[in-house]
């Protein structure tokens, strides 16, 4: 069988969303090498959009290379399916569609997304996913808010775990963390609460924030909060202003640190340094980082919504994520309790054996074959 992958992602994110698309064409290539997998992607390298003519030029360049390029490149390569991991697939193809629909937040949740945006997506991603073969999603609680908010068939939406990005699992030697940690602050001797992913306002970010300061109170002033991740990509979700000024009207000054995007050759030093994990969010399709936090040995706090508690399993002291002053609870109880450190550790490993991308690209490769079979 020959299978088109749209790598278009690779050239513009940097999230979830990249580490799914880099990790599931790695694995199905090794799990699969009686197929031939043809990786597509415009020609031309993506810049990043600044201003408003270069957003409009961005979004049709999207829908052309969607509608158009991909499809004629895939019927041109003779490929059976069209493997797309950012929701759209090509209306009109010759071939089967299968897209990847994380969550539902673009529905559920429009008030966070630009008009056009929603208006492009209600235009391309919706009627061509409801003519698929098939969609896959990532979790059963996202597999029933899609179909809640989409009304894509439930037969149609097949529940395909992700795993944890395997950069991130990597040992490292005491120097090699304190070199990394130095340059943003940190040692590995700090206690500090970690926290890696986009800031969006869906992340809950700021609410954590206040949190923190509930809980430091108690903690005392050695223990940091570290969100590691860069702004939101669209200005509507971003909320690092709201953060930032979270952290000014708290007088918390360096006790909260913002380090931005860091790179994949840093980010296990952070992993491995953490005293625990949190997951504030309001919404996760998945949580990748609950994985990561398990493949690290890191004590996991996690807000008791959508995914997150079908994901982790036993392996999380949870909260709401609406009460600053339970999250706060929970950073002093798992900051505190040595006992339920060392439990939510074991747990997490053995939750984490759940989970591998090979497990993944197996499941959708399957999936792909029973879709050959209709040809």
């Amino acid at each position: 069988m020959r299978i088109a992958i749209d790598m278009r992602d690779l050239q513009i994110a940097r999230t979830g969303n990249r580490t799914y698309l880099e990790e599931v064409s790695r694995a199905l290539v090794e799990v699969a090498p009686e197929h031939e997998f043809i990786f597509l992607s415009p020609a031309k390298q993506l810049a990043k959009a600044e201003t408003a003519v270069q957003k409009i030029k961005g979004h049709i360049a999207f829908y052309l290379w969607k509608e158009i390029t991909l499809p004629w490149l895939a019927w041109r390569e003779q490929c059976h399916v069209i493997f797309c991991t950012d929701y759209v697939v090509p209306l009109f193809t010759t071939a089967h569609t299968v897209p990847v629909f994380h969550d539902a937040s673009f529905w559920e949740r429009p008030q966070n997304y630009n008009r056009f945006w929603r208006w492009l997506l209600n235009l391309l991603a919706l009627p061509a996913a409801r003519k698929s073969a098939a969609v896959v999603t990532v979790s059963e609680s996202a597999r029933q808010h899609i179909h809640q908010y989409t009304h894509i068939p439930l037969e149609k939406l097949v529940v395909i775990y992700e795993a944890p990005k395997q950069v991130a699992i990597t040992p490292l030697s005491l120097s090699q963390k304190t070199a990394i940690l130095d340059r943003y602050g940190l040692t590995p001797d700090t206690p500090f609460i970690l926290h890696v992913g986009v800031i969006e306002k869906r992340k809950n970010l700021a609410r954590l924030v206040t949190a923190f300061a509930q809980a430091r109170l108690q903690l005392g002033p050695a223990f940091r909060l570290v969100l590691v991740g860069q702004p939101g990509p669209k200005k509507d979700l971003d909320d690092s202003q709201a953060i930032r000024q979270v952290i000014q009207d708290l007088d918390l000054g360096e006790s909260v640190i913002l380090a931005g995007h860091v790179s994949d050759v840093d980010l296990p030093a952070f992993y491995q340094a953490a005293s625990f994990y949190t997951l504030p969010s309001l919404y996760e399709g998945f949580g990748l980082p609950v994985l990561e936090a398990f493949a690290n040995n890191l004590p996991l706090m996690a807000a008791n919504t959508t995914s997150l508690p079908e994901i982790a399993g036993d392996a999380a002291l949870y909260f709401d994520p609406e009460s600053s002053a339970e999250m706060a609870a929970a950073m002093v109880r798992i900051a505190t309790d040595a006992e339920l450190r060392a439990s939510l550790i074991d747990k997490g490993k053995q939750r984490l054996k759940i989970f591998s991308w090979e497990k993944t690209a197996r499941q959708i490769m399957q999936l792909f074959i029973q879709l050959e079979d209709r040809l």
